[in-house]
């Protein structure tokens, strides 16, 4: 019987050793998720406060790099062209980017225009510049550069939103 208390007493501080020990990984884990997410809360109201700076962000899409993967550049050979005339493709594209949730125009300096929008949940801000160009009387073309400005990757937004826009254009221009 003795031996038996022994290993019951045995056994039982094991097992309240164990407890603590999981009690302990519990509140750690805890710990950690509340830290992730204050810091994704903090990053999210950094992005919808943050401010941009129009002079670094507004780019000619004729002359800026190829941006790969944080966006989509149509320039030079991908030039876009369509039968309407310059001002006419101007107010277009106008019309149509500032109806775009959360986007607001950044810069236009006569010659090109940049457009800032945000992502829907953490508003992390893309930049939109285009050039229309005239060709002639009935005829422009239109040179875009669409890019996200944080993060590694673009997931396609941008590319969906030119095409969007694109689809936009042509639809109005029917009508």
């Amino acid at each position: 019987p003795q031996k038996m208390v022994r290993k019951m007493g045995h056994f039982l501080v094991s097992r309240a050793g164990a407890c603590s020990k999981s009690h302990l990984m519990e509140r750690v884990l805890i710990f950690v998720g509340v830290v992730f997410l204050v810091c994704l809360v903090g990053l999210g109201l950094a992005m919808r406060l943050w401010a941009p700076s129009p002079d670094s962000w507004h780019e000619d899409p004729t002359t800026a790099p190829d941006p790969g993967q944080l966006g989509i550049r149509l320039s030079g050979e991908n030039v876009l062209k369509f039968s309407v005339s310059k001002n006419a493709l101007d107010a277009i594209i106008h019309k149509h980017a500032a109806n775009w949730p959360s986007s607001e125009r950044l810069l236009d300096d006569g010659g090109f225009t940049t457009y800032l929008t945000r992502t829907g949940v953490f508003r992390f801000p893309d930049t939109f510049s285009f050039r229309v160009t005239f060709i002639d009387d009935t005829t422009s073309q239109l040179e875009i550069l669409a890019r996200t400005r944080f993060g590694g990757y673009d997931w396609g937004l941008n590319r969906a939103r030119v095409d969007r826009l694109v689809e936009e254009i042509e639809k109005t221009i029917r009508e």
